[in-house]
């Protein structure tokens, strides 16, 4: 079965829905079922199985003749997806939306007036007109603003960078909370990060260290260094942005991953921190509300509570240090249990005939 994953630039690779797509591609290219193509959208580029990238207008992916198309992500991606998208149609080329969180309701309330004229022009159209809308877990359709839509279910999991630790390392005094991610005050709800830190006594003030590990405009660096600056009761260090081994080292070396998000697809740190024996305090707006709870690897922050997150971190650090192997042990057991990206390939291949066409006699490649 022949698809093409659509994204804007693929070969400018870096974390995110790119570093996921790498992933799934990659297992993906291992079975005999799926021939696996990339068309970017942006840089007009074709990329092959074999990963041989040539320049590429929309007529080329039509003469492609895939039988199956998705797209991944949706806002900052639209004037040329829908330019494809519209292309498909007039081809009689199915195609899915992968949103990776950006169908998100709660997403909606950043960028308001300018996202609701997108959506009414643009976005909305050229979604309703997919087959299916495909979801990474559960919480993320129920979090969706358009919940009638026709949908399906493909999970990530964490990259392959990531072994799961086998020895449950010591805890950290000070105990170290980790937070690691794109700089955004609103969208990764560091703004509600800062506010809880500074609500704890100084006494648990002294008994943690906040490590800080990122990147982000001008502007958001600007301000996160001013709110280290304005936290006077807790050490916060910012370490910069850090990727692969770097970023393994940065896991094994805390206590406890942080999660402040609003709103998220299916956030693979999270998967990476358990992976490295942390437990994790997680938001809402995480969508791994259901999966904390369910493996007691961690604590979650909820949105009616946000006045009081000052104490609830402060019950957590204590729960933390009074068994530290028992949080560490289960957040390993649940990495474990997490599906493989071989298995998530395996398990695409039935979603995708679902909704793609029958091969057409014409679909062979030279």
């Amino acid at each position: 079965m022949r698809i093409v994953h659509i994204t804007s630039r693929y070969l400018e690779f870096n974390a995110g829905v790119k570093q996921v797509l790498r992933e799934l591609l990659m297992a993906q290219n291992r079975l005999e079922e799926l021939e696996v193509w990339i068309y970017e959208s942006e840089a007009k580029r074709l990329i092959s199985p074999k990963e041989e990238a040539k320049s590429a207008e929309i007529q080329d992916l039509l003469d492609l003749n895939p039988q199956l198309a998705i797209f991944h992500s949706i806002y900052i991606h639209i004037p040329s997806y829908h330019q494809v998208a519209k292309a498909l149609k007039r081809s009689d080329i199915p195609y899915l939306v992968e949103p990776h969180g950006s169908l998100d309701s709660r997403a909606q309330a950043k960028s308001t007036w300018k996202k609701r004229i997108v959506n009414r022009f643009w976005a909305d159209r050229w979604i309703k007109k997919a087959e299916a809308v495909i979801y990474l877990c559960e919480e993320e359709r129920k979090a969706s603003r358009l919940p009638g839509l026709t949908n399906d279910m493909i999970p990530n999991t964490f990259p392959t960078v990531f072994e799961i630790v086998q020895e449950v390392s010591s805890m950290h005094r000070p105990v170290k909370l980790m937070m690691l991610g794109r700089i955004d005050p609103f969208h990764k709800g560091m703004d509600r990060f800062f506010n809880t830190l500074r609500a704890l006594s100084e006494a648990m003030g002294s008994e943690i260290l906040v490590e800080l590990y990122g990147f982000g405009s001008e502007e958001n660096m600007n301000w996160v260094h001013e709110q280290i600056q304005n936290t006077k009761n807790v050490e916060i260090l910012f370490k910069g942005a850090v990727f692969m081994e770097e970023k393994t080292e940065a896991f094994k070396n805390a206590d406890i991953f942080c999660m402040f998000s609003r709103y998220e697809g299916l956030p693979l740190t999270l998967y990476e921190a358990t992976a490295s024996g942390l437990p994790i305090l997680v938001t809402e707006g995480s969508n791994r509300v259901e999966w904390v709870e369910e493996n007691k690897n961690g604590w979650v922050l909820w949105d009616q509570d946000e006045e009081n997150w000052g104490k609830k971190l402060t019950e957590a650090i204590g729960q933390y240090i009074k068994d530290p192997m028992n949080y560490k042990e289960n957040a390993i057991a649940s990495a474990k249990a997490l599906p493989t990206w071989d298995e998530i390939a395996e398990s695409s291949i039935a979603v995708y005939r679902k909704w793609g066409r029958e091969p057409s006699v014409t679909s062979e490649i030279d």
